[in-house]
């Protein structure tokens, strides 16, 4: 065990993007709006829970399961889904979905049961990762699925224009790592993948996917649903609405009332040996 600890120490767990699970702050920052995240955010293409389907349904774990919306998508697709959430006002949003959900850290839940699935969409940042990828070994059934995705945005030059020139104004640390900005890397399942291999122990080689999919949303749309991510709600209160003013008009003025985002789901998964 200590070995192995030790192997994931070394991956890349020092990297600042895999330190994320301990600003709690920030972690714990989406209840406030829960609603307002559970109206406003993405959700993920009908290809990848046909894929995470393909070779059966079973029992499936979301892992930072928010509001419900990777759960939701499995459980219309046979699977009999617990979410693992760690914020009661999301978990409240969830369960108005007729979810079931545990209020708890991932790191210190222990179900009675095994599992086919463990997943996590757009969350597993907030997972300790020198306990996270062991728990999920020990959650899973030999040939169980860990299966980690993420969201990327993309958006046309123009649109990436506006960002560019109002955030260099308003607020510049958004120009570097914020995903409904389109600024966000898009390497969370290379290291998730070395994560994954650092503790070949318990799981195979993992496998990559990409998932296509898209909306077009009006400015307002957009607005409200960038005030869920935590780079945004975190900034102080005279920042933001200078900041969100300032995009309402530049936005409107040179690309018209609505925004087309383009999103990739990158996927890493990997078998429970």
């Amino acid at each position: 065990m200590a070995a192995a600890v030790r192997r994931v120490e070394n991956a890349c767990v020092h990297d600042e993007d895999r330190e994320l699970f301990r600003d709690r702050r920030r972690a714990e920052s989406f209840g406030s709006a829960a609603a307002l995240y559970d109206a406003t955010r993405p959700s993920y293409p009908n290809e990848l829970i046909e894929w995470l389907s393909s070779t059966a349904t079973g029992r499936a774990v979301d892992v930072g399961c928010g509001t419900g919306r990777v759960a939701r998508l499995l459980a219309a697709a046979g699977w009999r889904v617990v979410g693992v959430e760690a914020d009661e006002r999301m978990a409240a949003v969830a369960r108005s979905h007729r979810l079931d959900v545990v209020v708890s850290r991932f790191e210190d839940w222990r179900p009675e049961d095994h599992f086919d699935l463990v997943c996590a969409g757009q969350a597993w940042h907030w997972i300790d990762p020198q306990v996270g990828y062991e728990h999920a070994a020990e959650v899973l059934r030999p040939g169980g699925r860990l299966a980690v995705f993420w969201n990327t945005y993309h958006y046309s030059p123009a649109t990436m224009a506006v960002f560019t020139a109002v955030l260099q104004e308003r607020a510049p640390d958004l120009l570097i790592d914020s995903v409904p900005f389109g600024t966000a890397s898009p390497d969370h399942s290379d290291l998730d993948a070395q994560m994954v291999r650092s503790v070949d122990r318990w799981f195979e080689e993992p496998e990559f996917r990409v998932f296509h999919h898209g909306r077009v949303q009006s400015v307002e749309d957009w607005l409200a649903e960038s005030v869920t991510h935590s780079p945004v709600a975190m900034l102080d209160d005279d920042t933001r609405t200078v900041l969100l003013a300032d995009l309402r008009t530049a936005l409107s003025e040179r690309i018209g009332g609505q925004i087309d985002v383009r999103y990739e789901t990158r996927v890493t998964s990997a078998r429970r040996r």
